[in-house]
């Protein structure tokens, strides 16, 4: 099995260290992907994202052009931050399930899904994907490998699916992966997934209608997609109940547990959260970022923004937060305490730009 996980390292319960605690040999330095040379040398502004130097944006397009590129081509994202992780060994099922919510039974080979690492009290420390290789029960109890050697490209926007059409992929359906070479390179990885609600792949190619895109443009696009950051919109004080990501957790494990924080998540499961993550929209006014108060209509607070920006896509503002179930319903106003301004928001279902998933072949 492999996880691609977002910012942290999944060892054993006893150490669970950061992504960037791992990488970091040379204290003080940035840590750098394999491709840091090559992203300078196309213009790209670079900037410290958890430890390492990522390119934010690139000097051909700005921000919004390279968000709304992406959502009419294609862009190419390296993501070679995040860790990958390979477990083996025969108790492998068994000690991932105990640390995730994920049902690692229904896995077919060469399929994942998106999954959570929690806490004892349901808080979530990273969310990740895991995926089944392969089996392998030659190696007794567990064996963790972190893959650190392997670069991770995500591929993302509608011409996508034309351009795997020259690896012979285009049937390739959404978390299926396969192997082969790309670009000269083989024995490559290629999953159909992403983080921008646009149809993708973690692959590598050369067309006209793609662009190299940073950090910047990929907020925006998860954003539109109602998909969570790690740090702003999930955290250990947020339970996968609370976040809106539930779907997560299957009928075999909501019923069997088994689990860290399984009591405390599947009892909000059958009473319900105490709050929810909302989308919030807005017509008027400064965009809403993260910490910016939420207030009720008689302007009492009653919860925070977590992420917010002006969308390129549907030119108009929109945030995420959490607020009481009690005012969690579509179609509630509230109001957003940007500075010293008071805007008006509407709870709207998420996520702001439906999902372009590929599901058929």
């Amino acid at each position: 099995m492999q996880l691609n996980c977002l910012k942290r390292f999944v060892g054993s319960r006893d150490c669970i260290l950061r992504c960037t605690r791992l990488y970091n040999t040379m204290a003080g330095d940035l840590n750098k992907t394999a491709l840091h040379d090559y992203h300078v040398s196309q213009g790209a502004r670079m900037v410290e994202f958890a430890g390492w130097s990522m390119p934010v944006q690139y000097s051909n397009l700005s921000i919004i052009q390279s968000t709304l590129h992406t959502r009419q081509h294609a862009s190419l994202f390296d993501v070679s931050h995040m860790l990958q992780l390979e477990v083996s060994g025969e108790d492998a099922e068994s000690f991932l399930e105990s640390q995730i919510v994920a049902d690692l039974r229904s896995l077919s080979i060469n399929t994942g899904m998106l999954s959570v690492l929690t806490t004892e009290s349901g808080g979530i420390i990273d969310d990740l994907i895991t995926s089944l290789k392969h089996y392998d029960n030659r190696k007794s109890s567990v064996s963790l490998t972190p893959m650190d050697d392997r670069s991770l490209i995500a591929f993302q926007g509608p011409k996508v699916a034309s351009l795997l059409e020259t690896l012979g992929l285009s049937s390739l359906k959404f978390m299926s992966s396969a192997v082969g070479e790309v670009c000269g390179v083989s024995q490559c990885r290629v999953t159909r997934c992403g983080y921008t609600g646009e149809d993708g792949v973690e692959k590598l190619a050369v067309s006209d209608s793609v662009e190299w895109a940073g950090l910047g443009a990929r907020d925006i696009l998860r954003l539109e997609a109602g998909l969570c950051l790690y740090g702003n919109d999930i955290s250990e004080q947020t339970t996968p109940v609370e976040a809106g990501l539930a779907w997560c957790i299957s009928g075999r494990r909501r019923k069997e547990g088994g689990f860290l924080g399984s009591d405390v998540i599947r009892s909000q499961l059958k009473n319900k959260p105490p709050r929810r993550r909302v989308g919030l929209i807005s017509h008027s006014g400064p965009p809403a970022r993260g910490g910016a108060i939420i207030m009720d209509q008689e302007g009492e607070e009653v919860g925070h923004v977590t992420s917010g920006c002006p969308s390129p896509c549907l030119k108009t503002n929109i945030a995420m937060g959490y607020v009481p179930r009690a005012l969690s319903k579509a179609g509630r106003t509230l109001q957003l305490k940007i500075r010293t301004r008071i805007v008006e928001a509407e709870i709207i279902k998420m996520p702001f730009i439906a999902h372009k998933y590929y599901s058929s072949g």
